[in-house]
């Protein structure tokens, strides 16, 4: 069984002060480029549940490989050499030719990269994407590229497991119930969210044992030729991520200075009759 987990990287916008997203609300941008990068939240699911199954598989005594993807440039090396020391057989980098940051990566062009790579390797069994980026959160790009793929995709997937032959054991969420289903492959698993999976960290000796592992590096120039003509920024029109603010969650608070139980009660009632 080979499995491909398709994943991102998101600058730590919670690093952001106050006075930088002051700064970008009236120049209409904001400069990440200097923030810490860190996984997207659903990918990193996704990457914790293929070693998940791997580690099942080994147990069953089936053959289970997992190979790592990302779209973006140099500074995920890092990344993808943490997923080696995690046993991920392919660690592979899509790397961008400009320069602009990856906020402006639009999901067309993802998704035109992925197939092309996609489309150079050895068929895998399943795909993992997670369901959205941290900072466009279209969640466009999965459907994308099932539907160039020409092969089956189940969203907002909560948990998967070896079933034997092959095949996955699949939980999906859906609008009122819980789905659990026997999967084959070629699959694309859109992994949704789901609580305790956070990527494991790799030990020393973990990280020792993978230092010879090759990063295989893909150039956008040699996958751009072979996209899907929907899919190529030349001749289709593109969303991209021009802005972005933060969520104001302040609210406004009062504070009645008041010991006495009863007489709290009525500041309090009052203060209620105010907004009825």
């Amino acid at each position: 069984m080979r499995i491909l987990n398709c994943f991102h990287t998101i600058a730590d916008l919670d690093l952001l002060s106050e006075d930088d997203w002051i700064s970008g609300s009236s120049s209409g941008y904001i400069d990440t480029c200097y923030l810490k990068q860190i996984l997207n939240c659903y990918d990193e699911s996704a990457l914790e549940l293929s070693c998940r199954v791997r580690e099942a598989s080994i147990s069953s005594d089936i053959s289970c490989e997992c190979t790592a993807v990302t779209v973006s440039d140099q500074k995920t090396k890092s990344f993808l050499e943490r997923m080696a020391a995690l046993g991920f057989t392919g660690t592979d980098l899509i790397q961008l030719d400009d320069a602009s940051p990856t906020e402006n990566l639009s999901s067309e062009r993802t998704a035109g990269l992925l197939y092309s790579y996609i489309k150079k390797q050895t068929a895998f069994d399943f795909i993992l994407c997670g369901l959205q980026s941290g900072d466009g959160a279209q969640g466009k790009v999965p459907f994308l590229l099932a539907e160039y793929l020409g092969i089956r995709c189940i969203s907002n997937v909560t948990g998967i497991s070896p079933a034997g032959d092959g095949s996955l054991s699949v939980i999906s969420q859906r609008d009122a119930e819980i789905c659990t289903e026997t999967v084959h492959g070629p699959s694309l698993l859109i992994i949704g969210n789901i609580a305790n999976t956070f990527l494991r960290v790799p030990t020393l000796r973990q990280r020792m044992q993978s230092r010879g592992q090759k990063i295989t590096l893909y150039h956008e120039a040699e996958l751009a030729s072979s996209f899907p003509e929907e899919l190529n920024p030349a001749t289709t029109g593109t969303v991209r991520l021009t802005n972005i603010e933060p969520v104001l969650q302040q609210r406004d608070s009062e504070i009645f200075e008041e010991t006495d139980a009863s007489k709290a009660a009525g500041v309090l009632f009052d203060y209620y009759k105010k907004w009825i």
